[in-house]
């Protein structure tokens, strides 16, 4: 697949459509902060950054959030970096192309059934 033609506010435009304003963050801040992880602790602290800032970060509450921007992403050709809190240094889970997206399930952690069976 060819990387994504879509300009950040078309990417910005496509996920609040699918999820809602509230769950899209744009604000230039925490899109710079959202651009690395943990392991690259130096762009944080000093305010260098060195990778391009992502069009938006989703705070998904739900699998169907989940499965949305992910099929957006792939329908459009759009990058997406998983995040879960930003707690770990795992290495990598940084924005590495134009306006590609954060996807945060950290709203995501209270158990909500459990399948016994399965």
């Amino acid at each position: 697949m060819s990387p994504s033609t879509l300009t950040r506010e078309a990417v910005v435009a496509g996920l609040v459509g699918l999820v809602g304003a509230d769950k899209v963050v744009t604000d230039p801040e925490e899109l710079r902060r959202s651009s690395v992880d943990r392991f690259r602790k130096y762009e944080d602290i000093c305010g260098v950054w060195t990778q391009p800032p992502p069009a938006a970060v989703v705070m998904a509450t739900s699998t169907a959030d989940v499965a949305a921007v992910l099929a957006f992403a792939d329908a459009h050709g759009v990058n997406v970096v998983p995040r879960t809190g930003r707690s770990a240094p795992e290495g990598g889970l940084e924005t590495v192309v134009e306006n590609s997206v954060v996807l945060d399930g950290s709203p995501m952690k209270q158990i909500v059934s459990v399948d016994v069976e399965n």
